[in-house]
């Protein structure tokens, strides 16, 4: 198979760290083309605010994201919102609290926390990974 010339989008114009490939030198895409098609849909179908939410161990993605958008030539500080989200285990009287989105049954952190205290009452928030 004859190597093909990887596809680079220059990212680093619009203030990402270095360029990022869309296609590799064997023709695979890469995950970033993917994402790229995905802004660029969502925009072609008229979606003026394209909003990611993303782990926080994604939270490097935030620069790369708003750089597809100023490449597409829309404003990263308006077409495209990225939220970084934490998952936590929710603990009540020293019990897990099991909650189901599909059931209504969620807790915010307003409804968990007051005057930002990470201890209100008997509830205590923990990160999952404790």
């Amino acid at each position: 198979m004859t190597p093909r010339v990887p596809v680079w989008l220059r990212t680093t114009d619009f203030g990402d760290d270095k360029d990022r490939p869309l296609v590799k030198s064997d023709g695979e895409l890469t995950y970033f083309a993917s994402d790229t098609a995905y802004y660029v849909d969502k925009r072609s179908r008229g979606f003026d605010v394209c909003i990611y939410l993303l782990g926080a161990d994604h939270h490097g993605y935030v620069h790369r994201l708003k750089s597809i958008a100023a490449c597409a030539g829309d404003d990263p500080e308006y077409n495209i919102e990225v939220l970084i989200g934490q998952l936590v285990k929710i603990l009540k009287s020293g019990a897990e609290v099991r909650l189901s989105k599909r059931a209504g049954e969620i807790v915010t952190p307003r409804g968990v926390c007051r005057d930002g205290q990470r201890r209100c009452g008997s509830l205590l928030a923990h990160p999952l990974s404790e």
